[in-house]
């Protein structure tokens, strides 16, 4: 009888090391794998609608981009109510290991053919560890075999970023340009501003921290939130004078003086 109680008591322990340690892995899991923090929620969200205000104090625009994602749960496309220059549909592609190779900027959220009008086209060169480190971007390129060319009224740019130990971009660098540098505080914040004690929206996914060079735990301050139960923002009001972005992809950042974002949350 002794010798089955320690085994039941053996097995007890063995079952707690292995609940607590798939616990573990689910919060590293859905804290993504280049943020190297734990997310404040269990309750991971994706953005469905950002829609958005901007006011320049003479006039003011309102849009809406829409997202879709595929099954690794990254975005496919991001789609405009208004579609123009300077505002084009957002097209994503992929490799096998769910890095993103592309990122098109066009004015039909349609698959790309070599008569698509296309205003921007970034494609992406990882290193060793899995960092995107050159973005080599095509501005108004021509179309040629479903990939993007320099053409007759093309130019091109090249940026290269280099990472922290937490894969946290720390320099950008575009062609014949100094360096941009991100520094970051104790709390997993940009410094410069204070923030929130909340999540903020970028944390919803690996490659809106990237392409907003925003890796923030929290929202920055003085704007003004109202978040949702998971905790991330969904009405966002800039103070007076300033200014919110999203998506900062070449031409088609999405520049706002007041945005509501539709959240679904497992």
């Amino acid at each position: 009888m002794k010798q089955q109680a320690v085994l039941t008591q053996t097995l007890f322990l063995v079952s707690l090391v292995f609940f607590f340690s798939r616990c573990q892995k689910l919060l590293d899991h859905r804290s993504g794998e280049d943020s190297g923090t734990i997310s404040r929620s269990l309750l991971p969200c994706q953005i469905n609608q950002f829609r958005f205000s901007y006011n320049d104090g003479w006039s003011t625009t309102n849009d809406t981009m829409v997202f879709t994602y595929n099954i690794a749960g990254n975005p496919v496309s991001g789609v405009r109510q208004l579609v123009g220059t300077g505002s084009p549909d957002l097209l994503f592609r992929y490799n096998a290991s769910n890095g993103l190779t592309d990122l098109i900027g066009s004015y039909s959220s349609a698959p790309i053919t070599d008569s698509s009008v296309v205003e921007v086209w970034h494609k992406y060169g990882y290193n060793g560890s899995g960092n995107i480190t050159i973005d080599t971007t095509y501005f108004f390129p021509t179309v040629v075999g479903g990939q993007p060319t320099v053409g007759s009224f093309g130019s091109i740019v090249f940026y290269n970023y280099s990472y922290d130990s937490l894969s946290r971009i720390i320099t950008s660098q575009a062609s014949f340009s100094p360096p941009v540098s991100y520094t970051y505080n104790s709390a997993g914040n940009l410094t410069g501003p204070s923030y929130d004690t909340l999540t903020n929206f970028h944390q919803t996914n690996k490659v809106w921290k990237f392409l907003d060079r925003n890796y923030s735990i929290n929202n920055p301050l003085p704007a003004t939130y109202t978040y949702n139960l998971s905790k991330y923002p969904t009405h966002i009001v800039e103070p007076s004078g300033s200014f919110g972005s999203f998506l900062n992809s070449g031409e088609s950042s999405i520049t706002f003086t007041e945005a509501h974002i539709v959240y679904s949350c497992n």
